[in-house]
């Protein structure tokens, strides 16, 4: 395996920065790997816009599946409080 001893520098803003960085984590990859893999792997730069709409797609689908879980674990947790509520109440009745 060739050891990566060549460095590229390249200057982003901070939004660019961010955005490639959401990229990178949620496709599993460090930023250098994720910035390696598409550069050398899209040549054609529809493909590269294709590429970014999958991973805006993929991002927007996560943050939903983020919010729905929370909102699912919210509803669960005001449930369990109405339980136990509930079951203090005949606990206090059958005393």
């Amino acid at each position: 395996m060739h050891r990566r001893n060549q460095r590229i520098v390249i200057r982003v803003t901070h939004a660019e920065h961010t955005r490639l960085a959401r990229y990178a984590t949620h496709a599993g990859l460090s930023l250098s790997e994720f910035i390696r893999r598409t550069a050398l792997d899209c040549p054609n730069g529809d493909e590269e816009q294709a590429r970014y709409a999958l991973f805006d797609a993929v991002v927007h689908a996560t943050a939903r599946a983020e919010r729905a879980i929370d909102d699912t674990l919210e509803h669960v947790a005001r449930s369990n409080e109405r339980i136990k509520r509930m079951e203090a109440r005949a606990r206090h009745r059958g005393s």
